[in-house]
C-alpha cells in the first residue's frame, strides 16, 4: 500500500512493506523527516497506518498562529 500527500508546506510519502509502515516527509524549507512503525503486521498494520498518516499530517500542516497564541 502507498499514499502520497502534497501541500505547499511539503510532501509526504507513506508506504508499507513486509517490515512495517514507513513515512518520509520533505518540508518546503528543506527539512527531511523519516519515521517507521515496526512491526506492522496483522492487526497492528491498521494502527501503524493511522499513526503514520497522523504524523505526516502534523508535519505538513503547520499550526495556525491562533493555536500558538493560546
Amino acid at each position: 500500500m502507498r499514499a502520497k500527500v502534497m501541500t505547499r508546506n511539503g510532501r509526504a510519502n507513506i508506504f508499507s512493506d513486509e517490515t512495517g509502515v514507513h513515512v518520509r516527509v520533505i518540508e518546503a524549507n528543506g527539512t527531511n523527516w523519516e519515521a517507521g512503525f515496526y512491526p506492522a503486521t496483522g492487526k497492528d498494520l491498521e494502527q501503524a497506518w493511522a499513526n503514520a498518516l497522523a504524523l505526516a499530517r502534523q508535519i505538513v500542516t503547520p499550526a495556525s498562529p491562533d493555536a500558538l497564541a493560546g
